[in-house]
């Protein structure tokens, strides 16, 4: 099962801000014929439950400059019903950018981006690695009609 949500809105002219939730449920198991029974049953071996959760806030100062920023938090927890193990994994991310869509006049145009990501993985036991991950994206090109 799944069920995605987005809520979006535009606050000013120059602003708006996006809801997203994701939901997704999955389980995995066996058919199988009990002792004397006739039909076979489906019994669950594990289940897992998926959600991420983000809000992104876009700004446009000016015509062709775009800066946004985006909090998430995305969600696992899986069931193992026969040994009765539960594990549970939330990674939280944060992205950060600006782009660039402007004309130069004369068939001519700039484009380009520049993004910041930060994630990790929240600790279950203090002596666990957070997984994080730091990084920089960008790009630009010119483009000239002839």
């Amino acid at each position: 099962r799944r069920i995605d949500t987005m809520v979006q809105d535009a606050l000013f002219p120059f602003a708006s801000l996006r809801l997203v939730h994701n939901f997704l449920f999955r389980d995995s198991g066996a058919y199988s014929r009990p002792q004397g029974g006739q039909d076979r049953e489906y019994t669950v071996a594990s289940e897992i439950y998926q959600q991420n959760l983000g809000l992104a806030v876009f700004i446009t100062p000016l015509a062709g400059i775009q800066v946004n920023a985006t909090q998430s938090l995305g969600n696992t927890v899986t069931n193992i019903l026969a040994t009765r193990t539960r594990y549970v994994d939330n990674r939280w991310n944060f992205e950060a950018g600006a782009s660039v869509d402007r004309p130069m006049g004369e068939g001519a145009s700039l484009r380009g981006t520049v993004q910041h990501v930060d994630a990790y993985t929240e600790r279950v036991n203090p002596g666990d690695p957070l997984n994080d991950q730091s990084y920089w994206i960008a790009g630009i090109s010119f483009h000239k009609d002839f």
